[in-house]
């Protein structure tokens, strides 16, 4: 029988690092509070608080997701313990930042709404609701029209009803998580996009992925399947011809990385980038300081090698038929070519990285755009070898790295290629050098990672 105090306790015991994490920066907002206790920083601290909340919320999903399947349900008392733990947190890390937010002289009503709804959407993404990335879309939308904004800010604050619409909003939210999570079928159930369970075979993160996409999703992902075979039996041929299986092993580790598969990715990119594009440029408005563009495609290019560093463990078992096919002199040996045939992930990334950069362009000024593309060559390639130089580190670890890695990538990513267009618009030779640095310093950080490699052997278990 669940317990309400098992179900608060569970986050903490799979992603205790997360958890702890998002715990103290709660601690930090209240902190906060105390030194400064004016009603300016109260907004400041509430923003702190309903950042870890999300996440905490979002771990929370990813751990009762993998609890919640038809035959735990019929433990007595399931469903009634979870809905008082859920209860009890909402009262703690909702009500009393209310309290204290209207004892500070904000209005501690629509700090609860907002902190509602940070909290149900944390919610959601953690279930793998594909509606719940809308949400994460918000501070773009608020930073792009800054009319809006203030828009949105003026009716929460001068009408009564508008605030309510925050916890409507947010019940409903709640409500359909709910649904998903008590939802009794014969298929598998929903997992968190960011949840790895690689030992639990019957239910594959992409095979469930693949399962759950809509028609144009199944389409297109057939048609890179279809790719990947073609470019495969063209590597086999060129096996039989000249006994060499580099490139076999490279499509056995980067199956999309040839021609076709780079093509397909560069039109569908610019597709969806396109369509959003037209959207926002559509409306009034100034548009969003090219460094915060850039920091999207920073972070865009980075968390690419997150998805990398999940399939490398995954695929372990299966290279060790590639293993006995070569016949190295030693496993280090073995090891050291596996990580080298990883080196063309960069190319294929600073790609990707340009293309959104090239779209992005749109909302910079013309007399910027030149500067801000040749800036964001150096922040991709230095994105890209950080993001390379952190899969090798973690080639032989025991199990994948989910929120970690792609906290330490999204940081990482953004800023520099934050950094490398701010500093190429301020001025070009500001940019080349801190282009050069940052590029240097990724390099740097790769070569790190590879010399990890080689000093252990490949371990063909799989991850634990």
């Amino acid at each position: 029988m669940f317990r309400v105090w098992q179900w608060i306790k569970l986050p903490w015991q799979r992603s205790f690092l997360g958890m702890l994490i998002m715990a103290l920066l709660m601690v930090g907002a209240g902190v906060l509070l105390v030194l400064v206790p004016k009603a300016k920083m109260v907004w400041v601290a509430l923003a702190i608080h309903a950042y870890a909340l999300m996440f905490a919320a979002l771990l929370s999903a990813m751990v009762y997701t993998s609890i919640c399947r038809p035959e735990s349900q019929l433990l007595p008392g399931f469903r009634r313990s979870l809905v008082h733990a859920m209860t009890l947190q909402a009262l703690l890390l909702i009500g009393i930042p209310m309290v204290v937010a209207q004892w500070l002289g904000a209005s501690g009503f629509i700090a609860g709404g907002a902190l509602a709804m940070a909290a149900a959407f944390g919610l959601a993404s953690g279930t793998g609701a594909k509606w719940a990335i809308l949400f994460w879309l918000v501070p773009v939308v608020l930073g792009i029209w800054p009319e809006f904004r203030a828009q949105v800010v003026v009716a929460l604050r001068d009408s009564p009803i508008a605030p309510l619409l925050l916890y409507a909003f947010a019940a409903l939210v709640v409500r359909l998580t709910w649904q998903r999570l008590m939802a009794v079928r014969d298929g598998a159930p929903t997992l968190s996009p960011a949840d790895v369970s690689p030992t639990d075979m019957r239910y594959g993160v992409e095979a469930l992925q693949a399962q759950q996409s809509g028609r144009f999703g199944k389409w297109l992902l057939g048609l890179q399947h279809g790719f990947s075979s073609m470019a495969f039996e063209g590597a086999l041929k060129r096996v039989e011809r000249s006994r060499s299986i580099d490139h076999a092993l490279q499509l056995m580790l980067l199956p999309n990385l040839h021609w076709r598969g780079l093509l397909l990715e560069i039109i569908t990119t610019a597709v969806f980038l396109g369509i959003m594009l037209l959207v926002i440029n559509a409306q009034p408005g100034k548009g969003p300081p090219p460094s915060m563009l850039a920091s999207y495609v920073g972070l865009l290019t980075a968390i690419r090698f997150q998805q990398l560093h999940r399939a490398m463990l995954l695929v372990r078992p299966s290279l060790v038929d590639t293993y006995f096919t070569l016949g190295p002199s030693s496993a280090r040996e073995y090891a050291g070519l596996v990580a080298r045939n990883l080196w063309k992930s960069v190319p294929a990334a600073v790609l990707f990285g340009m293309v959104l950069m090239a779209g992005a362009c749109v909302l910079i000024a013309p007399d910027q755009r030149p500067d801000a593309m040749i800036g964001a060559v150096f922040g991709t390639a230095a994105s890209a070898l950080i993001g390379l130089g952190y899969v090798w580190m973690t080639l032989d670890v025991p199990r994948a790295f989910n929120l970690l890695g792609v906290m330490i990538l999204c940081i990482a990513g953004s800023t520099s290629c934050s950094l490398a267009v701010a500093a190429m618009i301020a001025h070009p030779v500001a940019g080349l050098i801190a282009g050069g640095f940052l590029v240097a310093f990724g390099f740097g950080f790769a070569l790190r990672g590879y010399r990890h490699v080689q000093q252990f052997a490949l371990n063909f278990d799989a991850p634990i």
